[in-house]
């Protein structure tokens, strides 16, 4: 593993009446596979070899919906063959295949590809903090640039029909015979219309305005009428907004990239008050 990590907070302005400090936090971060004792490991939907990261997707790739029959299609190698039809071999005892791949509505004969990383380019964080006589401001963004997820949620609600379930709205895209060029496979019960493939790979890219705080501090003068030594008002929201590849998809559930069914994190506004005797 190796990677960066770089913060730095500044004080943009300092005044009597006015000030702004801004903290960035960057991280950037690689993994690589040096060493293994066989030559791959498969581990789910991922492929560990060497020179390879264990982050890096290994599944079946999509490669469409077939125009005629609207039936999903998956990329698969086809094998050089000799003049006896017997598959050509390398000098490995590994097989040669075709520079072009074929295509298949068959899912067993689909072949498996890397397909992206779930570890982004980079991400981090960036708060900032403004005072104005006795009001203060403050929010935090955190954002995530580069990387994949597998997106599970997704490929639940694309099913070809199942009794008592829900779909997506983007199976109004589907093909039917009113409808060839959908880009949705058709409708027809196929259990493996959508089964693990890159077609629910999706950016992993997002913005999240994880929370602002707005405060007031009370005078000395009032709070001393009060009896207290300070009075401090704010009133916080937390989660307000997430922007990502897909309506209700969260990217940073998981650093491996496996989106599972989960709520959104609970957008909350609350008011308090802190005291001091």
């Amino acid at each position: 593993n190796k990677g960066i990590d770089f913060e730095v907070t500044a004080s943009l302005i300092e005044g009597q009446n006015l000030n702004w400090v801004l903290d960035v936090n960057l991280n950037h971060f690689r993994n690589e596979i040096l060493e293994l004792p066989q030559e791959f490991i498969l581990s789910g939907n991922k492929r560990w070899e060497k020179g390879r990261s264990i982050y890096d997707f290994y599944i079946e790739e999509f490669a469409g919906v077939h125009p005629e029959t609207g039936k999903s299609q998956w990329f698969y190698d086809i094998p050089v063959l000799d003049d006896a039809n017997q598959p050509i071999v390398d000098e490995t005892g590994k097989p040669v295949y075709e520079t072009e791949r074929g295509t298949t509505t068959n899912y067993s004969a689909a072949g498996r590809y890397y397909t992206g990383s779930s570890v982004p380019d980079l991400f981090g964080g960036i708060n900032n903090y403004f005072s104005f006589h006795n009001f203060d401001l403050s929010f935090l963004f955190t954002f995530s640039l580069g990387g994949k997820v597998f997106d599970h949620n997704y490929q639940m609600l694309m099913h070809s029909g199942l009794p008592g379930s829900h779909w997506h709205t983007d199976i109004l895209q589907r093909w039917s015979s009113e409808n060839f060029t959908g880009t949705v496979p058709v409708l027809d019960g196929d259990q493996f219309a959508n089964q693990r493939s890159s077609r629910f790979i999706a950016d992993a890219d997002y913005l999240s305005l994880q929370n602002v705080v707005l405060g007031y501090t009370f005078p000395q003068v009032i709070t001393s009428r009060m009896g207290t030594e300070g009075v401090y008002l704010k009133l916080k929201a937390d989660h307000l907004f997430l922007i990502s590849a897909r309506k209700g998809l969260i990217p940073f559930q998981s650093f491996d990239g496996y989106v599972e069914p989960q709520y959104l994190p609970v957008r909350t506004v609350s008011l308090g008050i802190d005291i001091q005797i």
